[in-house]
């Protein structure tokens, strides 16, 4: 496999079969012990410390949802216990001693658990977070980025409302908030998060409950799943919101939504173990990717190649987007956690969950896929100048060897008893 990658990377230029091969390298790579780098937060800490302790139980804690900025310099993440941690200062897609993390302990004020976050795409210190109640809470970070403040609190419908689900779109300007069978809530985000429309969901599926929603590239669409497998496209803009498509893609629950990076479909992923593709031109099903566990999430990293599946039964499959080839699988079947992976926003790093609801985070010498096809041709093309200029010095050696031997004198030897005249007495 080795030589076929690097007789592939002697094109220079990269052609299908070189693109899926790096791929498919880059993937391995990243799941090797030497390019895995545990994120040392206070769950590190608290795993490490009761390792060695005689009392070794320790109790899950698992994250409920992580979110990178979409510059890919902060981080957020919530756990099971109501805690909410932030990264700042991510390094190259690194968490290093350069990073600044920011922790509190009780992230919505009472029993309640933060189960989604999301950042603020024109403000780097600013993100939201839903805990399954009436309140959305306004997040900042402090200019030395030493501290995490809970800014104001926005609470929309009555107290039995219970969002759990919150999205700014990809420009900023607006903020979608979802209840599981009420209602959907546009927000300008722009003018201080006023409330803009309410959206009943049973207007779109009558006695349903949302299990996923994506807005598209544009920040002009909004895409929401279903439990009964319909589809709701929706138009979104500050002045109206309107449902443009609503179809029955599944037979199951749509659990994941996902947009392709280069804007040729978006991928759906069910309950029944189905990932399809769907054409963004026609809404028809162009590939399918079946026969799995029940699927919990999916992601897309930046460049459009990699594709990873999580399943129910702890295992994340890693695929070629392009073809839909099967690069690689990890399991975390004895980690008892569902499993979260996060793929970085402008790099092919990611982030998962790991043993006892630790996070690992998987990294690269090369950024991606490009950079590492780049980095290998370079090496090959130093290689055969190096090996181009050895052989030009052994010849060289070898010239100036045979040019510094002294050439023997065959000239013409005397014989004096030979040189006598024939007729000498000296001859008797």
């Amino acid at each position: 496999m080795i030589r076929q990658h690097m007789e592939l990377l002697d094109n220079k230029r990269i052609t299908t079969k070189v693109s899926n091969l790096i791929t498919e390298k880059f993937v391995e790579g990243t799941l090797l012990r030497k390019n895995t780098q545990a994120i040392e937060d206070d769950r590190f800490n608290h795993v490490v410390t009761r390792s060695t302790s005689r009392f070794h139980t320790v109790t899950p804690n698992e994250v409920l949802s992580l979110q990178f900025h979409p510059d890919g310099n902060s981080l957020a993440y919530s756990r099971m216990d109501g805690s909410l941690t932030v990264w700042n200062n991510i390094s190259n897609g690194q968490i290093n001693n350069h990073s600044k993390k920011l922790y509190v302990q009780d992230a919505s004020k009472s029993d309640r658990l933060v189960t989604d976050i999301s950042w603020n795409v024109n403000n780097t210190k600013e993100f939201i977070t839903v805990s399954n109640c009436n309140e959305v809470l306004v997040w900042n970070i402090n200019s030395n980025n030493t501290k995490l403040l809970n800014c104001r609190a926005l609470n929309f419908g009555s107290i039995k409302t219970k969002i759990n689900r919150c999205s700014f779109d990809p420009r900023g300007n607006l903020v979608i908030l979802t209840t599981k069978s009420e209602f959907i809530y546009l927000l300008d985000a722009s003018n201080n998060f006023e409330l803009l429309f309410k959206f009943k969901i049973d207007n779109l599926s009558e006695s349903d409950t949302i299990y996923s929603i994506a807005w598209g590239n544009s920040g002009t669409n909004l895409f929401i799943g279903f439990k009964s497998g319909k589809l709701a496209i929706l138009e979104v803009d500050q002045d109206d919101m309107k449902c443009l498509f609503n179809l029955q893609l599944h037979r199951s629950s749509i659990t994941s939504i996902k947009m392709d990076p280069m804007g040729r479909y978006f991928l759906t992923g069910t309950s029944d173990g189905t990932c399809a593709y769907w054409n963004l031109k026609d809404l028809t099903c162009s590939k399918l990717i079946n026969e799995l566990d029940s699927i919990t999430s999916i992601d897309i990293n930046y460049l459009g190649k990699i594709l990873v599946i999580l399943l129910k039964n702890q295992t994340a499959h890693f695929y070629n987007l392009d073809d839909t080839k099967l690069l690689h699988s990890y399991s975390l079947k004895d980690f008892n956690s569902d499993v979260i992976l996060k793929f970085h926003p402008n790099k092919s790093f990611y982030i998962v969950s790991g043993k006892n609801d630790t996070l690992d985070n998987h990294i690269m010498t090369s950024d991606d896929e490009l950079k590492l096809w780049k980095q290998e041709v370079t090496k090959q093309m130093l290689t055969l100048k190096s090996k181009n200029n050895n052989h030009s010095n052994v010849r060289s050696n070898e010239t100036s060897r045979n040019s510094s031997k002294k050439p023997k004198k065959f000239g013409n030897s005397v014989n004096k008893r030979n040189d006598l005249p024939k007729q000498s007495r000296f001859n008797n």
